[in-house]
């Protein structure tokens, strides 16, 4: 089991994370759609904007999903740290860690370098991020919660 590491701190190559996404709206037929990696307005806002995603050593699925706060979060793309920084060389994934005393919070990270100015360069990045995750990831739809 992986020990989380300080604010900040980059994650190892092997650790494995999810990610989890909209369903219908963040899936197609080839699996995971690049607004899957939109962050949202206050990871935007943050001082240091990251990408919400899960150790998955530290946070199970449904720990993960008992703090989104949107039930259609559905879709479970898991994958290797590696894969990120694989994507590109300005993504990585580190530890971002919050207050929040619930089962899994010590798991978890964001993946940083998603958020730029140019909005065209942000979108070659979260290309180049899912097509590395539809490819090297496993993506599945957990059952509606209704």
């Amino acid at each position: 089991m992986t020990k989380p590491g300080e604010d900040g701190e980059p994650l190892d190559g092997s650790d494995c994370v999810i990610r989890l996404a909209l369903h219908p709206s963040d899936m197609g037929n080839e699996g995971l759609l690049p607004n899957a990696f939109n962050l949202s307005t206050a990871e935007r806002e943050s001082e240091d904007p990251r990408l919400s995603v899960w150790e998955t050593s530290l946070t199970t699925v449904e720990q993960a999903r008992s703090f989104a706060t949107n039930p259609k979060r559905r879709v479970v793309a898991t994958f290797d740290v590696s894969v990120v920084r694989n994507a590109n060389e300005n993504l990585d994934v580190v530890w971002d860690l919050i207050e929040n005393p619930r089962p899994g919070e010590e798991g978890h990270c964001g993946i940083t370098g998603l958020f730029l100015d140019d909005s065209r360069q942000r979108k070659v990045l979260r290309r180049a991020l899912v097509d590395a995750v539809n490819e090297q990831g496993e993506i599945d739809l957990l059952p509606d919660s209704d």
